[in-house]
């Protein structure tokens, strides 16, 4: 008989106040006194921890629950499952590098994880033709699906998504390979990050739902309709722009 195909999981971990939080200087001279002040600026619930903090191009950044948050990560390589990038703002590959250090992550797993596909509106929006400041509004489940064909390594497997913006988890069930979990880090619930390990190790059965496995695929209604409206919109506001150089001209 062939040997037993071998499922994965891959998480799409988002940053900003899921993972960590950055202040930048004017913040932190303001804010930066205690950790309960930076909790309230970030409406980080008092339960949660934050790490100690490094100093990267003028943003002070802290790690959420280091130490859950290491848990999480190795366990999820130690599992031959992986972890994707998948942020709404503007950062860029060397933060993952402190976020390994401010939570202490293993060698091997620090490797992995600074080797992560990194999925920022800078990326996709040339992926996908889209401009940035729409990638970045546009709900996740709706930009992963958009990028299947010109982003090879994202076929055929199954995905958790942790995020605490709760619409793009809600949003989750246009995606029948995406399961959501919420980032509870404004309020005082830390289970999430089990529930994550939960999730992906269900995924590992022959059965789990998987995304397509080609370049040719079917895109539902709704993110279809929300990726027509935007090329649209994109279209009408460079026609207004011409029509305003023109009449300059």
């Amino acid at each position: 008989m062939p040997p037993k195909k071998s499922y994965k999981s891959t998480l799409l971990l988002d940053l900003d106040e899921t993972t960590f939080i950055a202040l930048d200087e004017l913040e932190f001279k303001k804010h930066g006194n205690t950790y309960e002040s930076i909790k309230m600026l970030k409406r980080i619930h008092s339960r949660h921890t934050l790490s100690n903090y490094i100093v990267n191009s003028g943003y002070y950044f802290f790690v959420i629950n280091p130490d859950k948050l290491k848990t999480m990560i190795e366990s999820i390589y130690d599992a031959g499952d992986d972890i994707v990038i998948f942020t709404s703002g503007l950062w860029l590959r060397p933060v993952l590098s402190i976020i390994s250090q401010l939570c202490n992550l293993s060698e091997r797993a620090s490797y992995r994880f600074n080797q992560s596909l990194f999925l920022n509106p800078q990326h996709d929006s040339e992926k996908l033709g889209i401009q940035q400041k729409n990638i970045a509004t546009l709900l996740k489940p709706y930009r992963l699906h958009g990028l299947f064909r010109p982003v090879p390594e994202l076929r055929d497997t199954h995905f958790v998504l942790l995020d605490n913006d709760r619409n793009h988890i809600a949003s989750c069930g246009s995606c029948f390979y995406l399961d959501g979990v919420i980032a509870t880090t404004d309020e005082d619930d830390m289970s999430f990050y089990e529930k994550v390990l939960e999730k992906m190790e269900l995924a590992h059965n022959e059965g789990a739902r998987r995304s397509p496995s080609s370049p040719c695929y079917y895109y539902p209604e709704v993110i279809l309709k929300t990726m027509i409206q935007l090329g649209i919109q994109e279209m009408e506001e460079e026609k207004a722009k011409m029509d305003i150089y023109f009449q300059q001209s």
